[in-house]
């Protein structure tokens, strides 16, 4: 398929004439590459270079505002010394931005609010920290770099930064960047709340690495964390999320995960996409259920928040609070449909009746609508509404434009889970004739 959301490759260029003329530098080929992708979605006419930060410096040297709109550099920021010992801030340092440079704007890795401050003191026109990295963000970012006027720092200046004298300006509560609620992870950003916890981006001491840390919001004994662990290292697949870490701390769970800083699904959605594109995310979201269909589980809260992008467009599954064995039929009460999504829940699932892999299937078909047409099939007021609406109201018909699927939403969304496809194995095979797989 011709679709260059779902390629992985280390340049894009689309009509440099239309768009802002950007160079991205990295380290690193899939951290650019998720870059990348974050720049495609914020701007789709940007014309992007990515080069390796190396490479750069033996072809080109120094960034001319002749040559680019604006220069992306993913820097790591963080350092035991201090942000200014760190290698990102050294590299900044040593370019020595002047006024005939192209605007820089800092991606960065670790690094806290002085490595931001020391950033923006070396000439760099914005500090951006990866985990808040986001499509908004960036188009913002996009729209004004051309009209922004480079800081240049007078000669010398770079050298004389000293983290000594510029950390007393900084509120303390914002140079709090290792704090610690679970022993062995550095909390860097929220990345989100819900009732049942908040997941924060957090480094990893054991691992040195960024992880997802899912921290429960009350006592340990109702958050259901030891499930989702026990479960996720059942399935041990590339398909689902990887689990690093389970534990208690100060009387609450803990789940230490793979942290995707190219987001999710829900995101995604945001911008507009082909029916071509719904059609391959479909294919591949249905090959990550089949991986856990075949494990004998099904997933019980499939949704576009909890179906993860990795940089060269795979999806992986998360959130298995509510996954359970084929036989087990203990979540069909009421319990469970308060805790899934009621805009993705199968009528089985809304009405409290024993659910297996089809339940599922029918969650995919809400998703293959959303992704289709932008819209969920069914909303109302109240929640109740909509699980009535998932019971008892007909599937929406597709515009005129779509009308070629639907057919394969119907297999999927039907009221009765005998009248939709079997496994999702079928429906991959289902899939076949409008691409390949």
């Amino acid at each position: 398929m011709d679709d260059a959301r779902f390629t992985s490759a280390a340049a894009v260029v689309k009509t440099p004439s239309a768009g802002v003329r950007l160079l991205v530098l990295a380290d690193d080929a899939e951290r650019g590459d998720w870059l990348r992708y974050r720049i495609q979605l914020a701007a789709p006419d940007a014309a992007v270079t990515v080069i390796d930060t190396a490479e750069f410096k033996r072809r080109i040297g120094h960034p001319r505002r002749a040559d680019w709109d604006l220069v992306l550099a993913l820097l790591d920021c963080g350092d035991e010394d201090g942000p200014a010992a760190s290698p990102g801030l050294q590299w900044l340092s040593r370019l020595a931005i002047r006024s005939e440079t192209a605007p820089l704007a800092v991606i960065a890795e670790a690094g806290n609010e002085l490595s931001a401050v020391l950033a923006l003191r070396l000439g760099a026109i914005d500090y951006m920290p990866s985990g808040l990295v986001t499509t908004p963000a960036l188009a913002t970012l996009l729209e004004r770099a051309p009209r922004t006027r480079t800081a240049a720092l007078p000669s010398g200046e770079a050298a004389a930064i000293n983290p000594r004298e510029t950390a007393p300006h900084l509120p303390r509560r914002l140079l709090d960047g290792r704090r610690r609620l679970v022993p062995g992870y550095q909390v860097l950003q929220t990345l989100g709340e819900s009732l049942r916890a908040t997941v924060y981006l957090a480094s990893s001491e054991a691992l040195g690495r960024h992880v997802a840390l899912k921290v429960s919001r009350g006592n340990a004994e109702d958050s259901g964390f030891a499930h989702e662990y026990t479960t996720l290292r059942a399935l041990r697949t590339p398909a689902v999320i990887e689990i690093h870490e389970y534990g208690v701390h100060d009387g609450r769970e803990y789940l230490a995960m793979e942290y995707f800083p190219c987001g999710d699904l829900r995101a995604r959605l945001l911008n507009p996409m082909s029916d071509a594109e719904a059609v391959e995310y479909l294919r591949r979201i249905a090959g990550a259920l089949a991986t856990v269909h075949r494990a004998g589980m099904r997933h019980g809260d499939l949704k576009p928040g909890n179906i993860m992008l990795r940089p060269d467009g795979k999806v992986v599954l998360i959130d298995f609070g509510l996954t359970a064995p084929f036989s087990d039929r203990s979540q069909s009460a009421v319990t469970s449909m308060l805790r899934g999504s009621p805009y993705y829940m199968s009528p089985e699932h809304a009405q409290g009746a024993p659910l297996d892999e089809r339940s599922d299937l029918y969650s995919l078909g809400v998703v293959f609508h959303e992704l289709l047409t932008g819209q969920k099939p069914y909303s109302a007021t109240h929640a109740i509404e909509v699980l009535h609406r998932h019971v008892e109201d007909p599937l929406p018909v597709l515009p005129d434009a779509l009308a070629a699927h639907q057919p394969l939403l119907e297999r999927l969304m039907a009221k009765s889970p005998d009248e939709r496809f079997r496994t999702a194995d079928e429906v991959l095979r289902a899939l076949t004739p409008l691409g390949s797989p």
